[in-house]
């Protein structure tokens, strides 16, 4: 029997489950792929595009190798489009789904199956989720549209109805780091140079293996430690004795951009997260701060109820910026409610 989607790692359950669909021809034209960013969500909806449109199906499916698996790897197979956000949205608007909507009842160019994978799903606008729902309802045969969601309550729920969710899961820490030191050029040399570095790089992945291989890359790392201190200085501001001035450069230390803010934002919840962790004494594993000295030290400074303000503070800006909200009045809000509370 073929082994499926062998180049995947880990998530053993939703492979099984994958492999049994797909060899059976029963594959749901509806899934949604759930997990964190760089948890692979992207690289298994790839792989499930591969599997359906495989030309050899021999003792691996995928095999990785044919003409149609390559350019469906590389973006450029006619029969599998990927539905992004334009850029500096925040929202994926109706018209990009209407775009796909029309698309999908065309004949598929060169293969069985036409695949729709769409990123970033729970971002869709409302008005946009009731197109797409008009396809799930009566979907074309041979069509296969795949959601990535890190959040699919963000999803209306006669959406989520209509679609089988898959959750890829997270990955241990050693798992992590043996995969860079295997897999990707420059870890095993940072592994003997500098291996705290790496381990530096690898718990602040949190168990997403795509996240890791972005701090390795010099530019991505370059920007991820600049989006760290601006965290550090947010989390610092928001502590006892903090004046408006110290309020003010901090959050304005923060991205411009909307989809940059909206990363930051997610970061800097990620540790206030860990302090609460730290103050009630939980036990739950860190995901910002590379130590328990570390974490502790930032929680000096700041009560668990300050902390508990300040993450539903940062969830609400971060809800402003997901509704379009324009980023300065978002920056001015911020600081304001972390000044007065």
């Amino acid at each position: 029997m073929a082994g499926y989607f062998t180049d995947i790692l880990g998530n053993a359950g939703t492979k099984s489950r994958l492999a049994d669909l797909v060899s059976r021809g029963t594959l749901p034209h509806a899934l949604i792929i759930a997990g964190d960013a760089g948890c692979g969500k992207h690289t298994l909806a790839l792989g499930i595009a591969e599997a359906l449109n495989c030309e050899r199906r021999g003792s691996s499916v995928p095999c990785g190798l044919c003409d149609s698996c390559r350019r469906i790897r590389e973006g450029n197979f006619p029969d599998v489009m990927t539905v992004r956000r334009p850029d500096g949205r925040a929202t994926l608007g109706v018209d990009d789904i209407r775009a796909m909507k029309e698309d999908t009842f065309l004949s598929a160019t060169e293969s069985e199956y036409k695949v729709y994978i769409i990123e970033d799903a729970e971002t869709m606008t409302q008005a946009a989720q009731n197109a797409l729902l008009k396809v799930l309802e009566e979907p074309p045969e041979k069509c296969i549209i795949i959601l990535l969601c890190s959040d699919p309550s963000k999803l209306l729920v006669t959406v989520r109805s209509r679609a089988q969710t898959l959750t890829m899961e997270k990955f241990d820490d050693a798992t992590v780091r043996d995969y860079l030191i295997k897999n990707v050029s420059g870890a095993a040399a940072l592994a003997k140079s500098d291996p705290q570095r790496l381990d530096d790089i690898v718990i602040s992945a949190g168990g997403r293996i795509g996240e890791a291989k972005r701090g390795l890359d010099p530019r991505s790392a370059e920007a991820k430690e600049a989006e760290r201190a601006c965290v550090f200085s947010l989390v610092a501001s928001a502590g006892s004795g903090a004046r408006f001035p110290e309020i003010y450069a901090a959050v304005y230390s923060l991205p411009q951009k909307r989809q940059e803010l909206s990363d930051a934002l997610t970061l800097a919840m990620t540790a206030v997260r860990d302090i609460i962790t730290v103050k009630t004494g939980t036990g739950l594993p860190l995901l910002f701060y590379t130590s328990e000295v570390a974490a502790r030290d930032a929680a000096a400074n700041i009560s668990r109820e300050r902390a508990g303000e300040i993450f539903g503070i940062l969830t609400d800006t971060y809800d402003m910026c997901q509704k379009n909200t324009n980023v300065q009045a978002t920056l001015a809000s911020l600081a304001s409610r972390i000044r007065f509370g």
